[in-house]
Order: structure tokens, then C-alpha cells, then sequence
């Protein structure tokens, strides 16, 4: 493989509502794999915030790198407003670069809360499910990071319950961790803990205001969480709540 032609590893994913893309499975060569996907918020309410948000990406990856089972895990990553950007899809972490694939975020525009907690669920299973025909197990967890209310979706809350009602039945994945990760809270907070009991996600955390104190410690909650959803592979268990929020 040409290490500098990463395209040549990645597939496109269509079928659903929302396409994706993820590493061919040539370039798997563990039997399990943990399926991250970290949904990052760039509407216009963060603007002031988006040189932190990018650090917060970076590290997030760095740390992961330097996991003891690096190896064994495939990223994706989105970035929403009132549309879907993925920055890339499931990728080992070897072919992310996470100075180049990164740029510096740019808030702007309203939010799509709904449709990205469906992307981004909807390609764990659709993938989880690739990978489960190839033989190889998986389990998951989706961090959406976000400080507002939806204002664009084109999809309706009640899609989202439907999904994992009829994807978790098929048991292609030992397990799937859920989290929603609250930023600028004092105006939101009341609406993402209803979103969180509605589109059924493992926690709702409340980080407060987006200040760089809190981004960072986003990032090392998430990066922590992937860690133990990793470590977890195997027993039949998902990992316990993240404490280092």
C-alpha cells in the first residue's frame, strides 16, 4: 500500500439515510476492534471557540495513539451545524494524521443535533455489521459534543429510538456506549437532558460553560472513554461511566 494514498484505504458506505466511509477490511488485521465516532458541534454559538475545539480533536487523538490498544480501535469524526461534515471516516489511528486532518474549526450556522446523533449511530451498526459478516467482533461508543437545542434537522426525534430498537436486537456488537457531552449548559441544559432520555443515550454530561478549561477536559473524557470501551472488548460488557469528566 502506498502510505501516502490513504484514499486507497477507505471505502465509501452508502444505504440509509447518511453515507459514510470506513477502512477497507484488507487493512484490518486484528480480529476485534473498538467503533468510535466523536460528533463535534460548530454552530455559530461557539464562535470564539473553535481554535480550542480543533486542540481538543488533536489530543484526543494523540492520546489514543498512545494507547496500549491503538491498534484495535477505528475513529470517525464529524463535525455538524445545519449540515453533516465527516473530517473522516472510520480510520485506524495510524492513518490519522491529526495535524493535517484537523483544520481549524470555524463556527457558523444552526444545528442538526437529530440528524448527527443518526449518522453517527446508524454507521456504527451499518459498519459493526460489515464487520461481523468478515468475522471480526466490535463494540462502540458515540461522544456527541454539543451547546445547543436542534434548529435544523431534517429527521424527527422518534427516528432515533426506532434505530436502536431495531439495530440492537441484531447483537452485531457486544456493546455500544452513548454519550452526550453538554457545553454552554446554562441556556440548553433543560433541552439536552430531555434529548438524552429521548434519543436514549448511556449519559448526558454537563460540562458547564465552553471555556478552555472544560474543552480540555472534554477531551480527556472522551479519549478516556474510548480507552475503557477498548479495554472492555471481549468480556461481554460495555465499560463503566466515564469518571474523568
Amino acid at each position: 500500500m502506498d502510505e501516502g494514498n490513504l484514499d486507497a484505504v477507505m471505502e465509501q458506505f452508502s444505504g440509509g439515510s447518511f453515507g459514510f466511509s470506513g477502512t477497507t477490511l484488507d487493512q484490518l488485521k486484528a480480529t476485534k476492534y473498538t467503533l468510535a465516532v466523536i460528533c463535534v458541534d460548530y454552530s455559530s454559538s461557539l464562535t470564539g471557540f473553535g481554535g480550542e475545539l480543533t486542540l481538543m480533536l488533536q489530543n484526543i487523538i494523540k492520546a489514543l495513539k498512545d494507547d496500549p490498544n491503538a491498534n484495535n480501535m477505528l475513529v470517525r469524526v464529524i463535525l455538524f451545524n445545519h449540515d453533516l461534515q465527516e473530517l473522516h471516516g472510520f480510520k485506524l489511528l495510524k492513518h490519522i494524521d491529526e495535524n493535517q486532518d484537523y483544520p481549524i474549526i470555524r463556527p457558523t450556522g444552526a444545528t442538526a443535533l437529530i440528524d448527527v446523533t443518526y449518522s453517527g449511530l446508524e454507521s456504527l451498526f451499518h459498519y459493526a455489521d460489515t464487520l461481523d459478516q468478515n468475522e471480526y467482533d466490535t463494540n462502540g461508543i458515540i461522544a456527541v459534543v454539543t451547546d445547543g437545542d436542534d434548529t435544523a434537522s431534517g429527521m424527527s426525534m422518534g427516528e432515533i429510538p426506532k434505530l436502536l430498537d431495531r439495530e440492537l436486537k441484531k447483537e452485531k456488537m457486544e456493546s455500544i456506549n452513548r454519550f452526550l457531552i453538554g457545553m454552554n449548559t446554562q441556556v440548553c441544559g433543560s433541552y439536552l437532558t430531555m434529548f438524552q432520555q429521548d434519543a436514549q443515550f448511556t449519559q448526558y454530561i454537563d460540562m458547564g460553560d465552553a471555556s478552555p478549561d472544560n474543552i480540555k477536559k472534554i477531551c480527556l473524557g472522551i479519549s478516556s472513554s474510548i480507552s475503557s470501551q477498548s479495554q472492555a472488548l471481549g468480556t461481554g460488557q460495555a465499560s463503566a461511566a466515564p469518571t474523568t469528566f
